[in-house]
């Protein structure tokens, strides 16, 4: 694929940030602009990325599951994908959840939202140590929001 190809793909993808804002206002303007990104570029994992992130978000899980691991199968980092982690807390796989809410935490250690997920995951696989920890953590996030 040549290099502009390539980079208007990973603009696009960057501009999306998930589609989410599409998926909630438009619906079918969200899924037209991640399929785009898979024509431009269906090796590129910000592509499959994107489209994960429609599909989440308007509730389409398997689909977005599908495309979550083809990402990550070309190359994405676990820290890309926290709407990953949340599908697999609602389905049950909190220890696969905890590793990409430890990854993306890593690279944005302020992602409060991240931290209250964490903390679920920490609860539920019953490590009340690295709970009370986040929990600590995740009040000096808050504060710090507040100031």
């Amino acid at each position: 694929m040549s290099p502009p190809i390539v980079q208007t793909t990973q603009s696009l993808c960057s501009y999306l940030g998930g589609t989410s804002q599409f998926a909630d206002e438009e619906p079918q303007k969200g899924f037209r602009a991640a399929r785009k990104t898979l024509e431009l570029d269906p090796e590129n994992p910000e592509s499959h990325g994107t489209m994960a992130s429609y599909c989440y978000t308007t509730g389409n899980w398997l689909s977005a599951e599908d495309s979550f691991r083809k990402s990550l199968s070309l190359g994405s980092a676990l820290s890309d994908h926290p709407g990953y982690a949340v599908l697999l807390m609602c389905v049950g796989n909190f220890a696969k959840a905890r590793e990409i809410l430890e990854s993306n935490i890593r690279v944005d250690p302020m992602n409060g939202t991240v931290v209250g997920y964490l903390l679920a995951v920490y609860e539920k696989l019953g490590n009340h140590e690295s709970r009370q920890e986040g929990y600590r953590k995740g009040k000096l996030i808050l504060m710090r929001g507040k100031g």
